[in-house]
C-alpha cells in the first residue's frame, strides 16, 4: 500500500522476528510438558491466527488507510512495552558477563539493523 521496497524491508524484518520467536514458542511449550507433536500442533495453531489477520487486512485496509498511522503506533507502542516490562527485567536476572555480552551484543545488532534500514531507505529515497 505505501511502496514495494518498503514491503521487502517489513518483509525481511518479520521474518527475521518470527523464525527465532516461532522456535522459542516451540521450545517454551516443550517445557511446561507438551509432547513434541502437541507443541508443533498448537504452534501452527496460533500461526494461522496470522494467516487470518493477513486476509482480513487484505481486504480492509483499503478502506480503513486513515487508521494506519494510528494502528502502527499502538503497535509500536506495545513492542515498547513488552520489551520494558517482561523482556529487559529477565535480562537483570542474568548476571554472568558471558550473558550479558550476548544481551548488549544481539541489542546493538537490533539497532544496527534498524540503521541499517533507515539508510536503506535514504539511499533509494524510499518515502
Amino acid at each position: 500500500m505505501t511502496n514495494p521496497a518498503f514491503g521487502v524491508v517489513v518483509t525481511i524484518s518479520v521474518f527475521a522476528h518470527e523464525i527465532p520467536q516461532e522456535l522459542a514458542d516451540f521450545g517454551i511449550l516443550i517445557n511446561h510438558g507438551l509432547s513434541r507433536i502437541k507443541a508443533l500442533y498448537y504452534n501452527i495453531l496460533s500461526g494461522i491466527t496470522t494467516l487470518i489477520g493477513a486476509g482480513l487486512a487484505y481486504w480492509f485496509l483499503d478502506s480503513m488507510k486513515g487508521s494506519i498511522p494510528y494502528v502502527l503506533s499502538i503497535s509500536a507502542a506495545s513492542f515498547v512495552y513488552i520489551a520494558l516490562a517482561d523482556l529487559i527485567p529477565q535480562m537483570h536476572k542474568r548476571t554472568k558477563i558471558s550473558e550479558s555480552i550476548i544481551q548488549i551484543s544481539l541489542m546493538l545488532l537490533g539497532v544496527l539493523v534498524i540503521w541499517l534500514t533507515i539508510h536503506f531507505k535514504h539511499q533509494f529515497h524510499l518515502h
